[in-house]
């Protein structure tokens, strides 16, 4: 049986703490939250790699990977993350549960303290950060963007929001692009570090066998020159409605050397779910394309044969479904058609009750799931808490477990198709 508990150690700063025996790391994540915004998402998105390079104290990789080895091989990486128009960035560690290694080593204290020295005290050079690092990371980060072409269904999602959201903060990646981050420099990373350190709410999550207030003491030490300005606390998602009579936007790109066409479509829920249950949109989901027993997979690709593969995902901040899909070019018109078709069977309740059972099933044991991984817990609750959405994976599935076809009919009243994109080969 877990423990949790949720606090505000320091101004600005949460704690979101899971007490539990269930594994042999601890695990420690803390983690800035700004507006998703294209002028700054590169900076947010390159700054924990920076930072993670060296600190006053460990000014290169190597003293931070000899420290880390010292901790019996404690790690810490980089996190970069978009959920709704929000961003989250900064650093999750791994290291040895207090059980496993000998009385008195302090494992959890060390690794928090350098986690807080990674964020206020990076190597720096005359007031700015290390020129080398910031160059390297940038030029990773470049690299990292211009590999998403390489993977041609992210490349389709890109296309799709940069299309269905245009005017939106919800059109930016969570890396930001490639245009912003060429405009990097030493200067303007270490300007925009102070900023966002001292204007940025922190959530931190712990998850491990520590009492709370070990936990709760040692990271007020190690954060508690955190600097704090006008933190921005509450960051809003722009939810948008389709105006009544649009049509669905059709939008086709080709490019050389595509076998497969990219299929990608957004649905937008409307400002009606915000008035129910969160339960709700993860079924409606679930039976639309979110599962194995879902219209998309069961219709569109094993009955029908009409696309390699087809799911949909949610982001119940946006109030935003994605539909990715594998199609061959000479079946665009057919399998879009089924695509749509299956959704709005969805809306209108054109489903079975044993349908909504395993809609509602896969729902809960992915709810279920969550606590099976220290990451999953972290993403989970960090991700919802820094937005203001306080539902532990326990009362989601209580809420999940209630929804009705009425429910699902009630939603689909508001859901609607916004735009397709679709990406294919050249002719030869």
């Amino acid at each position: 049986m877990s423990v949790f508990f949720r606090e505000e150690i320091l101004q600005g700063v949460n704690l979101t703490y899971i007490n539990t025996e269930k594994f042999k790391t601890g695990y420690l994540s803390a983690c800035l939250v700004a507006p998703l915004r294209e002028d700054t998402a590169g900076k947010n998105a390159v700054l924990p790699s920076v930072l993670r390079r060296g600190t006053s104290t460990y000014p290169d990789m190597d003293s931070i990977s000899a420290f880390l080895d010292s901790l019996y091989g404690a790690t810490i990486d980089p996190v970069v993350r978009k959920v709704g128009e929000t961003q989250v960035f900064g650093f999750q560690a791994e290291f040895a549960d207090d059980r496993y290694v000998p009385a008195g080593e302090g494992i959890f204290e060390k690794v928090s303290s350098l986690v807080a020295e990674m964020f206020l005290y990076p190597h720096t050079f005359h007031g700015r950060l290390n020129e080398e690092y910031v160059k390297s990371e940038k030029q990773n980060l470049i690299d990292e963007i211009r590999a998403s072409l390489n993977n041609k269904q992210l490349y389709a999602n890109q296309r799709l929001l940069a299309n269905a959201c245009a005017g939106e903060a919800y059109r930016t990646g969570r890396l930001g692009s490639e245009s912003e981050a060429a405009k990097i420099s030493v200067a303007t990373l270490t300007h925009h570090y102070h900023d966002i350190l001292s204007s940025s709410k922190m959530e931190i999550f712990y998850c491990g066998s520590l009492e709370y207030e070990r936990v709760k003491d040692a990271l007020v030490s190690s954060f508690s020159a955190m600097p704090r300005g006008n933190v921005i606390k509450d960051i809003t998602t722009e939810i948008t409605d389709i105006p009544e009579g649009r049509e669905i936007k059709i939008i086709k790109e080709e490019m050389e050397n595509i076998s497969q066409g990219k299929f990608s479509m957004a649905v937008r829920l409307g400002k009606n779910y915000q008035h129910m249950s969160l339960g709700v949109l993860l079924v409606f989901n679930a039976l639309y394309g979110g599962s194995v027993s879902s219209k998309l997979f069961s219709n569109v690709r094993e009955r029908l044969s009409l696309c390699y593969y087809a799911s949909s995902s949610v982001d119940f901040l946006k109030g935003f479904m994605l539909v990715g899909s594998g199609i061959d070019k000479g079946k665009f018109q057919i399998a879009k058609d089924e695509i749509i078709r299956q959704l709005e069977d969805v809306k209108a309740g054109n489903f079975t009750d044993e349908e909504l059972k395993d809609a509602i099933s896969a729902v809960v044991t992915d709810l279920k799931r969550i606590m099976d991984y220290q990451s999953a817990a972290d993403v989970y609750f960090t991700d919802r808490f820094s937005n203001g959405i306080y539902f532990t994976p326990e009362e989601m599935i209580s809420l999940v477990e209630k929804v009705t076809r009425e429910d699902i009919v009630k939603l689909g009243k508001s859901v609607k198709a916004d735009t397709v994109y679709f990406l294919s080969g050249k002719e030869l």
